[in-house]
């Protein structure tokens, strides 16, 4: 896709958006830089009521590698955990077409290192941190969450070297996880679906030669011993995601890690982006399992009220994901 037809998406696709309103949070951080190269690269912090220092939970949104915003709505059930106990720290990334693959790893990983160096005064805790994406956000956070050496994954001149962006746990919904097998599939499970060619995946990986930079860009590459418990979560309904990059990411780390380190769960009628996988049912399911993680050696005494409704306010981001069902 050429980049004026990228930017010119954006610019009709912000029409009508809205946006996630900070004031209804008892605290937050918002607009904070954790990296100089981009105004993008920003993050916000939302913290619950009481005082306390909060197990942190980094989210990275969709749109394609080239749309999305940390606040848009279309991912706003994802802070409603702050009412669980959880600090939520959602972040920005630089966009294609200003940018091209990897450097949107880099900036999650820069901004897991800023967390953790400033976790004193942003008040949350960072000896566990899980990461949590959707669509483009969900493959971000999977490469984010490999913990071999892999330097190509992480530029540690953006700032805070000497911090570790090393996370505990995924949790991904309706990520692509193979990019050299992403289109074959789609194919094989939607046989009949027309225009079905993609164009996001070659934007974001830029030019040059497509096999070698996608298996690059793929998570599944990374799958390592050591990699952190993972929920995957897919519709299975899903044209723009097939069901299957979930199956195939999920096999591959059971292989390597053993069969209980990651676990699949299907929505059957869900598509991508679909309302049934942001349902407050879901959002207590996912709840669960960041106990899993954060609470696995002690018990969580944080109330747990039923989850909130939220507010919106107009948006004024141009970087509106086209994908997401609202």
């Amino acid at each position: 896709m050429e980049h004026s037809q990228l930017l010119k998406e954006r610019k009709v696709l912000q029409a009508g958006q809205r946006a996630v309103d900070p004031s209804q949070f008892a605290k937050s951080f918002t607009d904070v830089s954790y990296a100089s190269d981009s105004e993008d690269q920003k993050l916000d912090v939302f913290l619950p009521e009481a005082e306390g220092v909060w197990p942190l939970v980094v989210f990275v949104h969709g749109g394609g590698w080239y749309f999305g915003g940390r606040r848009e709505e279309c991912i706003s059930s994802v802070f409603k955990i702050v009412s669980q106990g959880y600090a939520v720290a959602s972040v920005d990334y630089r966009l294609v077409p200003d940018v091209e693959f990897p450097a949107q790893i880099h900036d999650v990983k820069a901004a897991i290192r800023y967390l953790r160096a400033h976790a004193e005064e942003l008040q949350v805790d960072t000896d566990k941190i899980v990461i949590w994406g959707n669509s483009a956000g969900g493959h971000l956070s999977a490469l984010a969450a490999a913990r071999g050496d892999f330097p190509e994954l992480e530029d540690l001149s953006m700032g805070n070297a000497g911090y570790s962006s090393r996370v505990d746990g995924l949790l991904s919904w309706y990520g692509v996880y193979d990019l050299l097998t992403h289109q074959s599939q789609l194919k094989e499970v939607f046989p009949d679906q027309e225009g079905a060619e993609d164009d996001a995946v070659p934007a974001m990986l830029g030019d040059g030669n497509f096999e070698e930079k996608a298996w690059k860009a793929s998570p599944i590459r990374y799958v390592t011993e050591d990699y952190p418990p993972a929920l995957i979560q897919q519709g299975k309904a899903d044209r723009l995601v097939p069901y299957l990059q979930a199956e195939e990411f999920c096999r591959r780390i059971r292989e390597v890690c053993g069969p209980s380190r990651a676990v699949v769960e299907y929505f059957p009628a869900a598509g991508h982006g679909d309302p049934q996988i942001k349902a407050d049912s879901n959002i207590l399911r996912c709840v669960r399992f960041l106990d899993g993680i954060y609470f696995a050696d002690k018990p969580c005494t944080y109330p747990r009220p039923a989850l909130p409704e939220l507010h919106f306010v107009a948006s004024t981001c141009s970087r509106i994901d086209p994908y997401e069902a609202v």
